[in-house]
């Protein structure tokens, strides 16, 4: 169990910031040194005092889909409507939510969507308290770290506490002139405070010297080196073993050191149990190896059961792995990135480790019939990262691969993937695949073959391959013309006639809105007419 040596300091600031309206509160301070710890606990503490106010916290990389800047505006309004609902009685429209793979729609609504949820009879002075956590640790996905996509103004009953460690986000919200608290590392006095705390947690003591030798090393500063050091100082059963343990854990310069000197000794804890020294190390080197994290019962048991380690053993290593993993909605992955390097270090010291244990989850991963968005994530990725070019290949050219990629979350990796293949594999561009692929027809059931045809023009676009994305979109324009969707061959008019302008082909784009006015008239009238002969057969 974690324990937390509350800052009354630190309390006492985040708790003015609430009291009154005031900018974003930005919590800065090195990794490691306590900015989520503190913010977890103060919520929880807030929560208790304050049960009239809303509050919504967001830690980013919790989960694999945390880090994108439209995902948390999304679940902030998921969140606020919801708990609107169920703790006001109020009639909140979550339609009006835009959809989760619409990044543009999500910004540009929310800041009118809260300040409209937020306002109606000041709803009965309730405040929003939204708190996210590691805001520096966003995708760097259009623009996402310059915060542009971040309200610059908030409603007065909205409260907004951000945290960051040092670095270029930390700059940005500097010239925003947001107020800043600064997160120190330890002093002397504070790591002696939550050593004997710590330890009286746990029914365990240290001599006097004992606790000066690890209060007065400069690496116990960082709260996270020495919650892990002491974590791994409960687990020795005999008193005698300390000093050693301690003067080895004092020999690490840093905390990813320090989880390499613990996965040692869990290591040395399993050598009397056949495999399980082996399951330790594969384990940590499957959840490192993949791009979000890993389910325990429906991934690693059956990977972890295919090389031998049965349930009896891998179970017991969940639980022993708890403190390094964090679990959201069944998936496991690190709880720090320290964790992650030490493993790194350990288990997969050279290219051609970490190339076989990408394979060996792209063989799990190929072996499923189905083409789940699970798998159109983990797929490519371990393909790409153990440049399987070909396997690649046949994996972004299944259409339904393309159909669960290409959104706002997703479709920077797709680009990553084609741009890796252009340069592995002569004469392959997306263009030349997905032309002729759409140009078969031979579309998965379930997709519309227009739409989908529209959507590889926009990919082109984006890539940017503008001669492919526009032969691409006059094959979806013939497609809508066909099937007399006259809206949509306009909406393809416009995007070839904005694609012709980047390209500085001012003529041609003309010509093409002029194309595109008349289609709208057309449609417009022909809805008139319509319109107009429906009345007629009701008078």
């Amino acid at each position: 169990m974690r324990v937390y040596l509350p800052n009354d300091e630190l309390y006492m600031t985040l708790d003015k910031h609430i009291m009154s309206p005031s900018s974003p509160l930005v919590i800065c301070g090195p990794v490691g040194v306590g900015k989520s710890s503190l913010l977890v606990n103060w919520a929880a503490r807030h929560r208790d005092h304050h049960p009239e106010d809303l509050v919504v916290a967001h830690w980013i990389g919790a989960s694999p889909s945390s880090s994108s800047h439209s995902f948390i505006l999304w679940r902030v309004m998921q969140e606020l409507a919801q708990a609107m609902q169920l703790e006001a009685d109020l009639d909140v429209e979550t339609a009006a939510i835009p959809d989760e793979k619409d990044a543009s729609a999500i910004i540009s609504t929310f800041p009118r969507w809260v300040e409209q949820v937020m306002d109606v009879d000041n709803r009965n002075r309730k405040r929003l308290v939204l708190i996210i956590d590691g805001i520096d640790k966003l995708e760097d996905r259009d623009n996402a770290l310059d915060l542009v996509w971040f309200p610059r103004w908030w409603p007065e009953n909205v409260r907004v506490v951000l945290s960051t460690s040092p670095g270029y986000t930390a700059k940005v919200l500097e010239k925003r002139l947001y107020p800043t608290l600064e997160i120190e590392p330890l002093n002397e006095g504070k790591r002696v405070s939550f050593i004997r705390k710590y330890l009286a947690h746990h029914g365990k003591k240290l001599s006097e010297q004992q606790e000066m030798q690890i209060a007065g090393a400069a690496q116990a500063a960082n709260p996270r080196f020495l919650q892990t050091m002491l974590e791994d100082i409960c687990i020795c059963a005999i008193h005698e073993d300390l000093d050693r343990r301690v003067e080895q854990a004092l020999k690490c310069a840093n905390t990813a050191e320090l989880y390499n000197m613990v996965l040692g000794r869990l290591e040395s804890d399993y050598e009397s149990a056949q495999n399980r020294g082996k399951a330790l190390r594969l384990f940590c080197s499957l959840v490192w190896a993949s791009k979000g994290g890993l389910s325990l019962a429906g991934e690693l048991e059956p990977i972890l059961e295919s090389q031998g380690i049965p349930e009896s053993e891998w179970s017991a290593l969940s639980l022993v792995l708890e403190e390094l993993m964090t679990n959201s909605s069944g998936i496991l992955s690190f709880s720090n990135t320290d964790i992650r390097a030490a493993v790194e270090a350990r288990y997969l010291p050279t290219a051609a480790d970490r190339h076989a244990i990408h394979r060996l989850l792209h063989s799990f991963f190929q072996q499923s019939q189905d083409i789940t968005a699970r798998l159109a994530v983990e797929l490519p990725y371990q393909l790409a990262q153990g440049q399987d070019w070909p396997g690649l290949l046949r994996c972004v050219s299944d259409m339904r691969v393309f159909d669960l990629l290409y959104n706002s979350v997703h479709k920077y990796d797709l680009l990553r993937y084609w741009r890796n293949l252009e340069k592995q594999l002569d004469a392959c561009t997306a263009s030349k695949v997905y032309f002729t692929l759409l140009n078969q027809g031979n579309i998965p059931p379930g997709i519309v073959r227009s739409d989908l045809t529209f959507r590889v023009a926009s990919f082109l676009e984006e890539i940017p391959d503008f001669v492919g994305a526009e032969r691409v979109y006059l094959m979806a324009r013939n497609l809508y013309e066909n099937s007399s969707q006259r809206l949509e061959v306009a909406k393809v008019d416009i995007a070839i006639a904005t694609l012709l302008l980047a390209q500085g082909k001012v003529a041609d784009a003309e010509r093409r809105y002029v194309i595109t006015t008349f289609s709208l008239s057309l449609s417009l009238s022909l809805s008139l007419s319509l319109s107009l002969v429906l009345a007629l057969a009701f008078v």
